[in-house]
């Protein structure tokens, strides 16, 4: 099973702690997420977290990126270089106007 008490994810988690004291504005706005699979998701798929506050319940579901609304907002993104340039790509969103 892998851990983040790996020496890798710890320094990999110090170095990101030291970004963010170069960017205090970012501080509380940005943590890290283990990026994993249950299935494969298409290039013209998100996910999209809807939540219920009376019953305290987070839910993740796999939407058409076309059918996001136009009150969602993005939360996850994956971060990678092509062609050494940075790529930002939008996976999650969060809309919460849904129940």
């Amino acid at each position: 099973m892998r851990t983040a008490t790996q020496a890798e994810d710890t320094q990999f988690f110090d170095a990101f702690a030291e970004l963010l004291e170069k960017f205090p504005a970012q501080k509380g706005r940005f943590n890290l997420r283990l990026n994993h699979s249950h299935f494969p998701i298409g290039d013209d798929e998100i996910l999209m977290e809807m939540n219920d506050p009376s019953t305290r319940t987070l839910r993740i579901n796999v939407i058409p990126r076309d059918h996001r609304s136009d009150s969602a907002f993005e939360v996850e993104w994956r971060v990678e270089k092509v062609d050494g340039r940075p790529k930002i790509t939008a996976v999650q969103y969060c809309c919460g106007d849904q129940v």
